[in-house]
């Protein structure tokens, strides 16, 4: 974890189940801090990795890992589909052009 305010190094932990160089490595970074039960400070990190990767990291478990294949769409085209007879089957592609 690097200081926002100094640009220096605070804090450096391996994570065993994480391999950030295959995800583009590491964007962004989301701490917050709480109190656990036997009242001692644990952490939770929101990663966002350079390929759109969400990684819920606490205290060096991966809790979540969700790979985002669609979170940088940038552009959408719909179109469509050809008609489907009674019985729910598509009748012919031939005359079925996209706009």
């Amino acid at each position: 974890i690097t200081s926002p305010a100094t640009g220096d190094e605070v804090h450096t932990e391996e994570v065993a189940a994480l391999d950030l160089d295959s995800l583009g490595g590491g964007q962004r970074a989301f701490v917050t801090t709480f109190t656990k039960k036997d009242h001692t400070v644990g952490y939770r990190v929101l990663l966002v990795a350079a390929d759109s990767t969400l990684c819920l990291l606490q205290q060096k478990e991966v809790v979540w890992k969700r790979e985002e294949a669609l979170a940088a769409v940038t552009t959408v085209q719909m179109m469509d589909l050809p008609p489907e007879n009674q019985h729910g089957v598509v009748e012919s592609m031939e005359d079925f052009v996209p706009a």
